[in-house]
């Protein structure tokens, strides 16, 4: 619910959205989830106002009635409200925003009260050509079942509940999923426009963080040989904490109205206090996704994704293992039949690589994806 405006900068605006879902999987682990997330802008007087953000979120992980010792199932309940203030200055050439972000967690190991700075400048001149932009910022996010599993379908049907954390090099499990914080997070960039066809984006973002997540292969010991370890199907999650440095850069081409094509690539570079390597998580990424439309109703689209090589932990022979770099190429197109009518295709991993996302498992070679599409 809200008001959709031409000039915001004197009249208030306003969005709600309220949503609920639910989920749940084979071995009955599930998760409800309900939220609410509202924003309103406050023009004081000429180009300052007031932005006011408020979201709350609540899930509850159910499990099933488990008495043996295969897993450990724990039922989980967790709030958080984030209210968002913030004073700005927009001017034509001028976009500063000044605020904090509250958080109140109820939930986990501890209800918890965080307070997070959020401030951006956008400094626009030589007439549009440029921007310099920066600003200093944190990040909270509250872990949940549905985001891991989505991440990662092949994790454990107790990893909610079962996470490694080290304080001295020693892993050791906890019974609550953390909650992952980025105390502090600085970006910095420049965006310049070479012409109304070519335009680039290209920053630096500096990241401090608590208990991020990363994927392990789980292992078990052997039944007859103890100093035997061997690793099963599925995932466990060590929460870590680090720092992050990210470079990254995007150039947008539209030489016509008919075709457009983003170039965009990402250098990360992590720093851990315990782990070895930041498991599954790639040096660089580089991604080309074009548009065009070859006849007026008819839109084509070309995606290519390429991951740097990234490490998974074998349990078994208690090393890490490179996982090959990965190049999916992905062409699709969708045909406008009527106003309310589309009929679309996706041809994905046409260059047919047997890649690897997760030690163990091979992703789908070459497959097609077909449907309609119903706008009411």
């Amino acid at each position: 619910f809200g008001n959709t405006l031409v000039n915001k900068r004197n009249v208030v605006s306003y969005l709600f959205n309220v949503g609920f879902g639910t989920f749940s999987n084979k071995t009955g682990v599930g998760q409800l989830d309900i939220f609410f997330k509202g924003s309103m802008r406050f023009p004081l007087k000429k180009n300052y106002l007031l932005d006011i953000n408020i979201d709350v979120n609540n899930f509850k992980v159910s499990v099933p009635d488990y008495e043996g010792y295969a897993y450990k199932f724990a039922e989980r309940s967790h709030t958080d409200v984030q209210l968002r203030p913030h004073f700005g200055i927009d001017f034509d050439h001028v976009d500063l925003r000044v605020g904090l972000n509250f958080v109140f967690e109820v939930g986990g190991e501890s209800d918890n009260f965080f307070m997070i700075p959020d401030m951006f400048l956008n400094l626009n001149f030589a007439d549009d050509v440029a921007s310099l932009y920066g600003g200093i910022t944190g990040l909270y996010r509250a872990n949940s079942y549905r985001e891991i599993v989505s991440a990662n379908p092949f994790v454990s049907p107790d990893v909610c509940n079962y996470v490694w954390k080290s304080t001295d090099g020693t892993f050791v499990p906890r019974v609550f999923m953390p909650t992952t914080q980025y105390p502090i997070a600085l970006i910095g960039g420049l965006k310049t426009r070479f012409s109304n066809k070519v335009s680039l984006d290209a920053g630096v973002d500096y990241h401090s963080f608590d208990d991020e997540l990363f994927f392990v292969n789980k292992g078990y010991v052997r039944a007859n040989d103890a100093d035997k370890v061997d690793y099963t199907n599925l995932f466990g999650i060590i929460s870590e904490n680090g720092k992050l440095f990210t470079v990254k850069g995007e150039l947008n081409i539209t030489p016509t109205e008919r075709f457009a094509m983003l170039v965009k690539a990402k250098y990360y570079k992590w720093t851990l206090d315990y782990i070895e390597e930041a498991w599954y998580k790639p040096k660089y990424e580089i991604g080309l996704d074009s548009r065009f439309y070859p006849l007026e109703r008819l839109l084509v689209t070309v995606a290519v994704d390429l991951q740097s090589e990234r490490y998974g932990f074998n349990q078994t022979t208690k090393e890490k293992e490179k996982l090959d770099m990965l190049v999916d190429v992905n062409i699709g197109a969708e045909y406008k039949i009527s106003s309310c009518l589309s009929v679309y295709g996706k041809f994905n991993n046409v260059a047919g690589q047997d890649y690897r996302r997760w030690l163990g498992y091979s992703s789908h070679r070459f497959n097609v994806t077909a449907g309609l599409i119903f706008k009411f």
